[in-house]
């Protein structure tokens, strides 16, 4: 989930898409990233590639300079020009055959960041990921402090709405669903609320499993107290349900005694409006005031 765009503090929390049609050069590539703990998707053609990227968002991409259908450069041009490409996000071409001037050029002109010749020196691809990934932290720490709540690392209500926009302006163009939910957490007993302090500690937790169970193509953000947001891509009403089935019972086992109740708004084809994801939140979370515990309310 892209709780707010967290940025790779750690290793494992890398993810990169290796785009290349040859199973050797994929495997070796994948032999140097993975032991350092980095995740690997892989792509074999540069229209999958495009595809794999816009659907992970992923922290790294690694290019062949030629696949079978478009190759390296034209896979940069295809993310820089579509809607949503994270500029923060390192791309790195590598060629096994000869490259001139021009074509690294072309390469750079595209969007790479960087040109390597295969095979690839694992000391020098991984100092260079260090500062590149390095870089890209910085940038978002930038970002942080005006979009993301410190505390909880998800996105602020301002953040999550400019990005439930940025998602809702892509699943329109590609005629998907988008749905917009409120989960507000509220104790087991509500007879023994639970003081400020472990109200303090409950968002914490709640935040935990956002991060750790929602789905990279999500957003999620702490709107308030008790209040987190949910914008997410690709999901109608039963998917709505399953997500905060799981949440709630993650929660659960996590040990605070409160229960997560939700509402949501789902929209599709012509009713996906960027500029409507902050109204769909809005009555959203009056839906989430009237829920019962992991029982989903539809707003009206």
């Amino acid at each position: 989930m892209t709780a707010a765009p967290t940025p790779p503090e750690m290793k494992d929390a890398v993810l990169a898409v290796v785009a290349n049609d040859h199973e050797w050069t994929a495997r070796s590539l994948e032999s140097i990233l993975v032991p350092e703990g980095y995740r690997v998707l892989r792509a074999g053609t540069g229209y999958e590639a495009v595809r794999l990227i816009r659907d992970t968002s992923p922290d790294l991409i690694i290019l062949d300079l030629q696949m079978p259908d478009i190759g390296g450069p034209d896979v940069c041009r295809a993310l820089q020009e579509g809607p949503g490409f994270d500029p923060t996000v390192p791309i790195l071409v590598t060629t096994a055959g000869t490259a001139g001037r021009a074509t690294r050029l072309e390469a750079f002109q595209a969007g790479a960041w960087d040109f390597f010749y295969q095979p690839i020196d694992r000391d020098t691809l991984m100092a260079k990921l260090k500062v590149y990934l390095k870089a890209r932290l910085a940038t978002r720490n930038l970002k942080r402090g005006v979009l993301v709540n410190d505390r909880t690392g998800l996105y602020n209500a301002g953040g999550l709405s400019r990005r439930g926009a940025e998602i809702a302006s892509e699943a329109r163009r590609r005629g998907e669903p988008v749905a917009c939910v409120v989960l507000r957490t509220t104790p087991a007993a509500e007879d023994e609320p639970l003081t400020e302090i472990e109200a303090d500690v409950v968002d914490g937790q709640v935040a935990t499993v956002l991060h750790q169970q929602g789905r990279r193509a999500d957003a999620a953000g702490h709107l308030g107290p008790w209040e987190f947001g949910v914008v997410a891509p690709r999901l109608r009403e039963g998917g709505v349900q399953s997500m905060v089935s799981r949440f709630d019972s993650t929660l659960q086992q996590l040990g605070p005694n409160v229960r997560l109740r939700a509402g949501f708004c789902v929209a599709e084809g012509d009713e996906v409006v960027p500029t409507d994801v902050l109204d769909m939140l809005t009555r959203a979370g009056h839906a989430a005031r009237e829920a019962s515990p992991a029982q989903p309310v539809r707003a009206l």
